[in-house]
């Protein structure tokens, strides 16, 4: 029996102009989950002695990053604050005013600005981690960071760095705290995700930044790998790669539909309005038999309300 899935929510308009029509002997099942578009993105910047040049790099390409949310129309906050912990740091003080941006916050690239452009004058201990387990601890989450933090929405930490991450506790200690802190839902097994830009140590990075800091950031990375998230090198020219990485990751993630049955994956078809879209990792749906989902990429990442259909034949017919 066929089983035709309905969903109205947020999507994008395009697709191939390809006649979708239904077997007259198939039968629908029709409900309409929404996409979770919340996303909350704490950027974790360095501000010691060696690292404005990277701060720099970081800022012309960041925007890309906000329109490309401001474009799929995503509900965002996205703050940022230091790796210094020092008693004259930022210590999880978001940075800036507003103390995090949204979707319609007035001259947002201006404010943008003012949150990656920190300077060179922090602590040379840096605290990514501990910076952000201050960030959504308490007494910051109800006095300068009220708001930011929203237990519906998805948490993604992206930290810029040269230098390994110097905080007294242990990454397990980080990796429970963030555990704790974002619940999973029936989707994700984790509802945070966390990206680092630094020296990765890869056998070809032949990395040598600003300063001639080369310290490979091990501890950051023990989160990035158990959260299914990116390390890039902070040793390139441009950081849009990294930031088209981190965009193309986290829009995938939120607009994933969990099918309440098992398909015959050679069954599946998905349209947008009737009109059939490839199944391709670049642009277009793919399933994921792990999680039993679709999930969306490139030009065909939700936009706006349209109808989905998601068309297959179950692998255990009732």
């Amino acid at each position: 029996m066929k089983l035709l899935l309905l969903i109205t929510t947020i999507l994008l308009s395009c697709g191939q102009k390809n006649a979708f029509s239904l077997s007259p002997e198939s039968t629908s099942l029709d409900f309409r989950p929404q996409f979770n578009s919340k996303v909350d993105i704490l950027l974790v910047i360095d501000n010691s002695s060696s690292m404005l040049q990277h701060q720099e790099i970081l800022f012309n390409t960041a925007p890309d990053l906000i329109s490309r949310l401001q474009e799929k129309q995503f509900d965002f906050h996205l703050g940022a604050t230091s790796t210094d912990v020092s008693g004259n740091g930022e210590r999880g003080k978001l940075i800036g005013s507003p103390s995090y941006l949204i979707n319609s916050t007035p001259n947002i690239n201006e404010r943008l600005k003012e949150k990656l452009l920190l300077g060179a004058d922090g602590s040379n201990v840096e605290k990514g981690l501990e910076a952000f387990r201050l960030a959504f601890t308490e007494p910051l989450v109800s006095d300068s960071n009220q708001g930011f933090l929203r237990s519906d929405a998805f948490l993604l930490v992206v930290i810029l760095s040269n230098e390994n991450d110097q905080s007294e506790a242990a990454t397990k200690d980080y990796i429970n705290f963030l555990e704790n802190l974002k619940s999973p839902t029936s989707t994700r097994k984790r509802s945070w995700m966390m990206h680092f830009i630094g020296v990765t140590g890869a056998a070809d990075e032949n990395c040598k930044t600003f300063g001639d800091y080369k310290d490979v950031g091990a501890r950051y990375m023990e989160l990035v790998h158990l959260s299914e998230g990116v390390s890039s090198t902070i040793c390139t020219a441009n950081l849009k790669n990294v930031l088209n990485h981190v965009e193309k990751t986290l829009l995938t993630l939120l607009t994933e539909i969990s099918l309440s049955r098992i398909p015959i994956v050679e069954s599946l078809r998905v349209s947008f309005n009737r009109i059939l879209i490839p199944n391709d990792p670049t642009n277009g749906w793919t399933y994921n038999s792990q999680k039993n989902s679709i999930f969306f990429h490139g030009s065909f990442i939700p936009k706006s309300q349209t109808r989905i259909e998601i068309y297959f034949d179950p692998k255990d017919p009732k």
